[in-house]
């Protein structure tokens, strides 16, 4: 008996390997092919983030080539305004030129150069050995040639990548500047290459592969590449009339070097523990007695597991129950508000150091917490830390029932403190590239108000050669000449007020927003035909910031108004209505177009989405206004179309008496 018994056992085990090695191979070709998949599908992510490399590249530098026409615009009216004897010493240019290096990153100078003598570079730090160049006799052919042609053209001609005369990799925008059909200048952005790509992270990788900059004449201009890679992705980026490559290899990474080690190793685990299984269950009497042993070790180390695993969780996390003892508190916790668990043991020890004078508040809501039946989100809190810094945390919370008699929950926390940071930041570079369409409204409202100048100045001259001067005339020109001067400066006050960041929550009501908003853009409207209509049924006042409001008011009808010229609508109205119901106060901005594409009108609030060109679209216009009603202003902004036209419907809570 007791060799039939060894004899089974050995047959058990003969079985039990060969089906192990059965299960083996066949997981092996399984995990083969599935590694196979994934490197494949990796490969192509690198091509994905490689033209999304190239896109934001190009992107970032249209911004500063854009800054080239504000300039252009600008001199080409103080050389209207000074009968073309423009004084490149004036500090009006010297501030306008430091307001455009300042708005953008990377923009190394910005030069001026009447008749192809630079006269004039900001800043003069650093670029001094630049003044009095003859671009037309400098000793680089390619940039001789380039200012040629951008005379003859008349186009934006792009110089580089080459070493700058001021130092440093770079490339240089120029374009040639005419005045009454005759050759005045030239203006030049130079723009400093590794700030680009440093300040779009394109050399860096989240697929694991190196990038490397290529230029037209196939050197590397940034990153470094194997001399004979395995595995090369190449983007192309136009630039102008020129253009770069972007160009990718696998470096070392999880996917090549780790994954396949990783499949085949879980391969053999598996494998080995099915045929276990199976021996397991076929000798389950002889091992009965072990696997139970076996069972209730595991069980206690599951234990231990979930503790640690709740200490290491990268999420702060908490339990507690109904008595107001805090059972728990894991490791980022103590980290992220410097308390330790004997600090804060109880609730009561917790809300009093992290909410303060909000204690009470927040004891009464937490004390709620034992009683719900499912998970809950709270949304966010601040916090004040240990060392007295304030962060931002949003919380959720589940039920754990009965825990040694007394209702148990747990609840967890996600550090947003920095999302928060970069929410506002991303509100400031949105209001930033709304600054070129000012610039462009800024112009429309300054031309007449110049020229009415230009023309009182030029009667009292003719007054004066006909002898035909006298003090009344006199009086009358100047009264013209200090009223439009007036009203220039009063619209730099506008646009400035406007950029000016918010500081804190103000009451007021929609239509005084409007108003201020109206000051901005009624030119640009008046300058397309376009009637704007206002009905104002509401007085109660809305907590905003004001400033914020303001952007997606100038958002809104900036677009409408895009839409309407665009379409050419004829009779092109506009019309605001601010209306109230019980709780909020409700304002509808609506135009008589053509309405947009069904296809598209659930993606016009996505980031970077525009139907716009490059030139006249940033994308972030739309995103950045949801953002500021639903996350800033707590509100809710939404968009129809109507049976004519569009509609944007803004809903904002009514103040609190």
């Amino acid at each position: 008996m007791g060799k039939y018994l060894q004899f089974v056992k050995r047959s058990v085990f003969l079985w039990s390997f060969l089906l192990f090695i059965i299960i083996f191979i066949s997981l092996k070709q399984l995990g083969s092919w599935y590694v196979s998949n994934i490197i494949e599908h990796h490969n192509k992510n690198i091509l994905t983030e490689l033209t999304a490399h190239g896109n934001t590249l190009d992107e970032a530098l249209d911004k500063r080539f854009a800054l080239l026409y504000g300039l252009k615009t600008y001199i080409e009216v103080q050389l209207n305004a000074t009968q073309g004897n423009l004084d490149l010493n004036n500090s009006e240019i010297f501030n306008f030129a430091k307001s455009m290096h300042e708005y953008s990153s990377a923009i190394r100078n910005i030069t001026i150069a009447p008749n192809a003598i630079q006269s004039f570079v900001y800043p003069a730090e650093d670029n001094k050995e630049v003044l009095g160049h003859n671009l037309l006799s400098d000793t680089r052919i390619s940039v001789v040639e380039n200012i040629k042609k951008a005379i003859e053209t008349k186009e934006p001609i792009l110089d580089g990548p080459y070493e700058l005369r001021q130092g440093g990799l770079g490339v240089v925008l120029r374009l040639a500047l005419f005045k009454d059909e005759n050759f005045w200048g030239i203006i030049a952005i130079a723009i400093d290459l590794p700030n680009i790509f440093l300040e779009t992270g394109m050399l860096s990788s989240k697929s694991g592969f190196d990038i490397a900059v290529r230029s037209m004449d196939n050197k590397i201009i940034a990153g470094s590449i194997k001399e004979k890679p395995a595995v090369q992705v190449k983007h192309r980026v136009i630039i102008f009339d020129k253009y770069v490559d972007l160009i990718a290899y696998p470096a070392k990474n999880f996917y090549y070097d780790y994954f396949p080690w990783i499949i085949n190793s879980i391969v053999l685990i598996i494998a080995i523990m099915l045929s276990s299984i199976v021996y397991i269950v076929a000798n389950r009497q002889v091992y009965l007695k072990s696997a139970i042993e076996k069972a209730s070790f595991e069980l206690q180390k599951e234990s231990q597991d979930l503790k640690t695993i709740i200490q290491e969780a990268p999420n702060p996390i908490m339990i507690h129950n109904e008595d107001g003892e805090v059972m728990m508190i894991n490791k980022v916790w103590e980290r992220l508000t410097g308390y330790n668990y004997e600090e804060i043991n109880t609730i009561e020890k917790w809300v009093e150091k992290a909410y303060g004078k909000k204690s009470l508040v927040a004891k009464k809501y937490i004390d709620k917490l034992y009683t719900m039946d499912e998970p809950s989100d709270h949304g966010e809190y601040n916090l004040r830390t240990s060392n007295g810094n304030i962060i931002t945390w949003q919380f959720s919370s589940a039920p754990l029932n009965i825990i040694g008699g007394k209702r148990t929950v747990i609840s967890s926390a996600m550090d947003i403190t920095e999302l928060k940071r970069k929410d506002e930041l991303m509100i400031v570079q949105s209001r930033h590239a709304a600054m070129g369409e000012m610039i462009g409204m800024i112009a429309h409202q300054w031309r007449q108000p110049l020229s009415v100048i230009a023309m009182n100045a030029n009667n009292m001259l003719i007054d004066i050669a006909l002898d035909d001067f006298n003090e009344s005339k006199a009086e009358e020109y100047s009264k013209n000449v200090i009223k439009h001067t007036k009203y220039l400066s009063d619209t730099i006050d506008d646009f400035r007020n406007f950029f000016k960041p918010d500081k804190s929550i103000s009451k007021v009501k929609v239509k005084n927003i409007l108003e201020k908003t109206y000051v901005i853009i009624k030119d640009s409207l008046a300058n397309n035909n376009i009637e704007l209509i206002t009905s104002y049924n509401s007085d109660s006042e809305v907590e905003v910031y004001q400033r914020e409001l303001m952007q997606v008011f100038v958002n809104i009808l900036n677009n409408a108004k895009d839409a309407l010229e665009v379409k050419h609508i004829r009779s092109p109205i506009i019309e605001v209505k601010i209306y109230e119901d019980k709780e909020y106060v409700n304002t509808e901005i609506c135009d008589n177009g053509i309405g947009i594409d069904k296809a598209i009108l659930s993606k016009i609030f996505n980031p970077y989405f525009s139907t716009k060109d490059e030139k006249n679209g940033t994308g972030l216009g739309l995103y950045m206004s949801k953002m500021i009603i639903e996350n800033h202003l707590h509100g809710t902004i939404e968009v129809i179309n109507k049976d004519i036209g569009t509609c944007f419907r803004i809903r904002l809570k009514k103040s609190k008496s």
